[in-house]
């Protein structure tokens, strides 16, 4: 399948369908009533993967919740076109409140060899990648 050529709406769902404690970066306090939590690079990598664009990263130290700060950063994505797509923002619960902090904060771009210099991301970005695959055919 080549870039662009998923329906953007059904690769969304299966995503979020697709999240599991093996992929999160916080699988201690990952929970089934909250799948995004820490699911924001692996997600980010695997929609680069069907729509191209770039990988955009928030730096959290700044937020005023202590537990959304301790996870560092925030990776989502800028397709081409420039629309941005942020599919795991609902970890950080009020959604309201955390996009008035993103839109307060300088990003950056980073590229998609920064991520996968870390080897537990690419492990968990394997796993989710090969799980939307396999169901997206």
């Amino acid at each position: 399948m080549a870039k662009g050529e998923v329906n953007q709406f059904d690769l969304f769902l299966t995503i979020q369908k697709s999240w599991m404690r093996e992929t999160s970066a916080d699988s201690e306090n990952w929970s089934s009533e909250h799948p995004a939590w820490g699911q924001c690079a692996v997600t980010a990598l695997t929609v680069q993967d069907f729509l191209g664009g770039e990988l955009i990263r928030l730096d959290l130290a700044g937020h005023n919740d202590s537990k959304i700060a301790s996870m560092r950063s925030h990776y989502f994505n800028r397709i081409i076109g420039g629309a941005e797509l942020d599919i795991s923002s609902s970890q950080f619960g009020d959604i309201n409140r955390f996009y008035q902090f993103r839109f307060s904060q300088e990003v950056s771009i980073r590229d998609r060899s920064y991520l996968m210099g870390n080897l537990d991301t690419v492990a968990r970005y394997t796993r989710l990648r090969y799980e939307v695959a396999r169901v997206l055919g």
